[in-house]
């Protein structure tokens, strides 16, 4: 039985450090605290052991702001990176006993380094490549010894709100976005850290201003972190990958709508600039409500039993005839705060601008192999269809997914076509090869060698899918995950497929594809 929070207060301990790595006993729902001190820059970072019981990890300052959270699922040892101290202060760090399990333990083993002992021996060598006109004003300004220009900057910074758009003579496709850090520790490096690539800023001598100037595609919404003090060795692991350094820009309001909080210090901050998709459809709150109920399948391919999850529209009918059906892959991705998917369906089936349709929402298609194909295929959307009132005309049906779920659903429509009439794919992994192949683009491969298909198609990747992250110069034998979808593109219009395909702004990432998933579906089951 779980007990409320009460019941399980801890005292507060305080931490000395290096912590030492001690096992601790804790039950769900229990709070164990401690306090620290941290001058500003400090890092706090180290590994946590976890066995039987997941934890949450939240640092507080001194008011009882929230600095930092995680979650951390275990079992087994994982790096973590509790705080970058913003300011010398006393902190508080609880960990809260989360998961299934009723009690397990862990132990931390935690060091707090200063920023001068971590950089001793870094260096970072900033490109500048575009040049910001309010840069070079502010450099000469500074250089002429001006007063309160710094003052004056930073308060034109904040009334903009975050990285200074300005045009680019003769180009009218592209703008200068300059972003912005203002040291307030002892700073040796600050790194931009986003899609593209990792890019280090420039301070202007003898100011407190950090900037990054990047040519990036009008209509583009990118999501971003800002690095002071960065070490390729304070990074959390995949797929979570970040700076343990990193935190949200402070000029910036504009926080990633799947951030558990966006008000808080290490959510992904937000470049949007005019022309970007419309989020209407994801953020408007509909006027009527579907419905999301899960059913269990009993899978004689997969030897398991697994629940789906089923969307059934505003005002579901069972008797008024056989609804289209959409299946997502990547199904807890879709349904949860990443994309909003139900949210999606309510309000563009609310504005009449797709059918009225039932959507499957299943997990467990990494990597894609025929036995996952065949069960979607033959055994989960036959059950699918004894339960509703579901199509069984293959142009009523449509399937995608994210990443390598858009290049699974691909796959998996060549192989059951007849089951399948559509697919829409969000910055699919066609760069790669899930045959087994040595070759990328094997599905693209498979496609070219195989009989044109009945399927329609609706394909979008961002300009700045740069997967694998490697700089263009060292992609001669590989692809970015752009190019791979430009590749599979272009060979299924050379064999004759109705393909709709976009380019938009944005990275390997939910900020965007939440945006052109409405546009997908508008697009594959428009309204008759």
């Amino acid at each position: 039985m779980l007990l409320g929070l009460a019941a399980f207060q801890a005292r507060t301990e305080e931490l000395t450090f290096p912590v030492n790595g001690v096992m601790r006993d804790i039950r769900v729902g229990e709070v164990q605290s401690y306090t620290f001190s941290a001058d500003a820059g400090d890092l706090v970072s180290g590994t946590l052991d976890l066995k039987g019981i997941a934890v949450n990890a939240t640092v507080f300052d001194s008011h009882g702001k929230k600095i930092r959270t995680g979650e951390y699922l275990g079992p087994g040892i994982t790096p973590v990176g509790f705080l970058v101290a913003p300011v010398s202060t006393t902190y508080r760090l609880e960990i809260v006993g989360t998961g299934k399990s009723e009690s397990g333990s862990y132990a931390m083993s935690l060091r707090k380094m200063t920023s001068s002992t971590r950089m001793a021996v870094q260096s970072a060598k900033p490109a500048e490549k575009y040049t910001s006109p309010r840069i070079v004003r502010l450099k000469r300004d500074v250089q002429e010894g001006k007063p309160g220009v710094l003052e004056e900057f930073w308060a034109e910074a904040v009334r903009g709100g975050g990285p200074i758009i300005e045009p680019i003579e003769g180009d009218d496709q592209n703008v200068l976005a300059t972003f912005l850090w203002k040291e307030i520790y002892e700073t040796y490096n600050v790194l931009l850290v986003w899609h593209v690539a990792d890019d280090y800023m420039t301070r202007i001598a003898g100011t407190n201003v950090w900037y990054k100037t990047l040519s990036i595609r009008k209509g583009s919404r990118i999501g971003y972190l800002i690095s002071p003090n960065d070490r390729p060795e304070d990074r959390l692991l995949l797929p979570d990958y970040r700076p343990f350094t990193a935190q949200s820009d402070p000029l910036n309001p504009r926080r990633s709508l799947d951030s558990v909080d966006p008000t808080e210090d290490y959510a992904a901050s937000v470049l949007e600039l005019a022309g970007a998709p419309d989020e209407k459809w994801v953020r408007d709150v509909p006027p009527r409500r579907g419905k999301v109920e899960g059913i269990t399948v009993d899978s004689l391919l997969l030897k398991s039993k697994r629940e789906v999850k089923v969307y059934t529209p505003p005002g579901y009918e069972p008797g008024k005839g056989a609804y289209p059906l959409i299946v997502f892959l990547d199904g807890a991705a879709y349904l949860g705060d990443a994309f909003r998917a139900p949210t999606i369906l309510d309000n563009l089936i609310g504005a009449r601008k797709l059918r009225p349709s039932i959507a499957l929402f299943v997990d467990g298609n990494r990597p894609l192999n025929t036995t996952f194909a065949d069960a979607v295929s033959n055994e989960i959307v036959p059950l699918v269809r004894s339960n509703f009132p579901v199509s069984r005309d293959a142009k009523d049906v449509v399937i995608g997914g994210w990443s390598a779920g858009g290049s699974g659903a691909a796959l998996i429509a060549l192989w059951h076509p007849n089951v399948f009439g559509n697919v829409f794919s969000q910055s699919g992994a066609f760069r790669g090869h899930p045959r087994g192949s040595i070759e990328p683009n094997s599905i693209s491969q498979t496609y070219l060698e195989a009989p044109l298909l009945p399927i329609r198609f609706y394909i979008d990747a961002g300009l700045y899918d740069n997967i694998p992250d490697l700089p263009i110069s060292e992609l001669a034998l590989d692809e970015s995950n752009t190019q791979g979808n430009r590749h599979f593109r272009d060979v299924l219009k050379a064999k004759g497929y109705d393909v709709i395909y976009r380019e938009t702004g944005g990275g390997h990432d939910p900020l965007h594809w939440r945006a052109t998933l409405p546009e997908a579906l508008m697009a594959l089951l428009p309204p008759k």
